[in-house]
C-alpha cells in the first residue's frame, strides 16, 4: 500500500455545491429545511434524499413548513421547482429575509445574512466572528458549537457567501425584485387534470419527465460536467404542495391512483440519488383514512392510516407529520 502527499496548495477538482453544509454524522452534504429549530432538532436534508409532510385538517403547517423551504432556496440561489395546483401563486407568497439588523438577538439570528448584498444568487454572509473564541486545547479551536456552522472551516459551508439558513419574516412576501431574479420553475399539475383529463399516471409520468427535463437542463447530476470551474454548482429542490389530491388526475384517491403514485416516487427517488437535489411533498393523508374496516390497518387495537398511504411513506426517506390541538378533534 502506498501513499502519496497531500500538498498544501492542493485543491479538490469540483467545489462543492453552494449554500450547502457537509454533515458531521454522514459525511454527506446537506441542505437547509429553512427554519433553524427544524435543522438542530431532526437535522438537515440530504442532497438526494425525498421528503413527506403529513398536514393535519385544522391549520396550514404542513404549506407553512414547505414555504420555509422554498424561501430559503430563493434566499440562496438554489434552483427552485414549485409543483402543485396553484405553483405561481406560491412562488408570490414566498417569505421575505429578514436582515441581520432587524434580526432577532438570540443564537438563532447567528445565521442571518447581510441586507445589504445583491439579491441574485447570493443574498449574502454569515456573520463574521459571531461565535465567542473558544479558550480550549488547539485541537478544538475551529469547531462550531452544536447547531452552528463554522465560519473558518471549508466543511461546514460550501461557499461562505451563501446563507445555509436565513431568517424570514412569515409576515411579509419576497420583493418583486427577489423574485424576478430568482430562478424558480412552475408546474401546474391541474392543467393537465381540467385540458387533458389526464389521469392520475398520465399527471405522475408528465411531472416525472418535467422534472428530469429540469434537471437535464441544470446539470444537476453528479456526474456532469460543472457549468463553471470558479463557480460553485447550485441545489435543485423541488417542493411539491398537496401531494395525491383532487387537482391530481381525474381518478386522483383511487387505488390505479396510488399504484401510480408509489411508482412515481420511487423512480423520482432514483433519480434524485444521483443528483444535487433534494425533494419535500406535502400530502393530506387524513384524507384517505376513510376506507372500509376490512381495509384498516390495526396498531394495538386501533385503526391506523389507509394501507396504500403507508405504501408511500416506505417511499420516502423521511417523513414529518405536523398537527395542531385545533386540529385533533375536527370532523372529517
Amino acid at each position: 500500500m502506498s501513499f502519496r502527499k497531500f500538498a498544501a496548495g492542493q485543491q479538490s477538482a469540483a467545489l462543492p455545491a453552494q449554500g450547502t453544509r457537509i454533515s458531521g454524522a454522514t459525511g454527506k452534504p446537506t441542505v437547509s429545511f429553512g427554519a433553524a429549530a427544524l435543522d438542530g432538532s431532526i437535522g438537515a436534508q440530504p442532497l438526494g434524499s425525498v421528503w413527506l409532510v403529513l398536514g393535519d385538517r385544522g391549520s396550514g403547517y404542513a404549506p407553512l413548513l414547505l414555504t420555509y423551504g422554498a424561501s430559503q432556496a430563493a434566499a440562496c440561489g438554489h434552483t427552485l421547482a414549485l409543483v402543485g395546483a396553484a405553483p405561481d401563486a406560491a412562488a408570490a407568497a414566498l417569505f421575505r429575509r429578514v436582515a441581520d439588523d432587524e434580526a432577532p438577538a438570540d443564537d438563532e439570528s447567528l445565521d442571518a445574512d447581510d441586507d445589504d448584498a445583491p439579491p441574485v444568487r447570493q443574498l449574502g454572509a454569515l456573520r463574521a466572528g459571531a461565535a465567542p473564541k473558544l479558550a480550549i486545547a488547539w485541537r478544538y479551536q475551529n469547531m462550531a458549537p452544536v447547531g452552528k456552522p463554522s465560519s473558518s472551516s471549508s466543511s461546514s459551508l460550501a461557499n461562505s457567501n451563501t446563507p445555509f439558513c436565513s431568517v424570514f419574516d412569515i409576515t411579509k412576501t419576497i420583493d418583486k425584485q427577489s423574485l424576478e431574479a430568482a430562478s424558480i420553475a412552475t408546474i401546474n399539475v391541474s392543467h393537465w387534470t381540467d385540458t387533458e383529463n389526464a389521469t392520475a399516471a398520465q399527471v405522475y409520468d408528465k411531472l416525472y419527465e418535467s422534472i428530469l427535463s429540469i434537471v437535464n437542463q441544470g446539470r444537476f447530476r453528479n456526474s456532469d460536467p460543472p457549468l463553471s470551474a470558479t463557480q460553485p454548482p447550485t441545489v435543485l429542490r423541488i417542493v411539491i404542495d398537496d401531494l395525491a389530491g383532487p387537482s391530481w388526475g381525474t381518478d386522483a384517491g383511487s387505488t390505479d391512483a396510488f399504484h401510480a403514485l408509489v411508482a412515481f416516487l420511487l423512480r423520482l427517488k432514483l433519480l434524485l440519488r444521483d443528483c444535487r437535489a433534494v425533494l419535500v411533498m406535502s400530502m393530506r393523508s387524513w384524507l384517505f383514512k376513510s376506507v372500509e374496516e376490512k381495509d384498516l390497518v390495526l396498531v394495538n387495537g386501533a385503526p391506523s392510516l389507509n394501507p396504500y398511504v403507508v405504501s408511500v411513506l416506505h417511499a420516502c426517506d423521511g417523513v414529518l407529520e405536523v398537527e395542531s390541538f385545533s386540529g385533533e378533534d375536527v370532523p372529517p
